[in-house]
């Protein structure tokens, strides 16, 4: 990687990888709003990517935590009472360990399903 470059803008088929997540986001009828955790001081980058790729979906930008837990319970924080249904997107690494745990848990005859649920209080 190169210095002073985020991970998330460095470029993939000449669009930074955050881009190919968002525009998919972007593009889904079915989602109203968009909600980004962001690391402090990282705001105008992403807004500068909106208007560069131009994403026109509403967005808001939320200060991620010190842990990812931290950022995901900031971005939760963040909704209206009203909101319905939330996707937290998962990075590739972090789908694959839990799988792994889900995996590893069912041979020994617990239930993944009991592994998948949340702990953080529903709206």
């Amino acid at each position: 990687m190169g210095a002073n470059v985020d991970k998330l803008f460095l470029e993939l088929n000449g669009c930074p990888v955050v881009a190919h997540t968002w525009r998919q986001f972007e593009q889904a009828d079915c989602v109203e709003e968009i909600v980004m955790v962001v690391r402090e001081g990282m705001q105008e980058a992403f807004m500068e990517l909106a208007r560069k790729c131009g994403f026109r979906k509403k967005l808001r930008l939320v200060a991620g935590g010190k842990e990812r837990q931290d950022s995901v319970w900031n971005g939760l924080e963040s909704l209206p009472r009203s909101t319905e249904i939330v996707v937290i997107q998962t990075p590739p690494g972090l789908a694959r360990a839990s799988r792994s745990s889900r995996l590893r848990s069912r041979r020994r005859g617990k239930s993944a399903r009991r592994l998948r649920r949340s702990r953080l209080p529903i709206r």
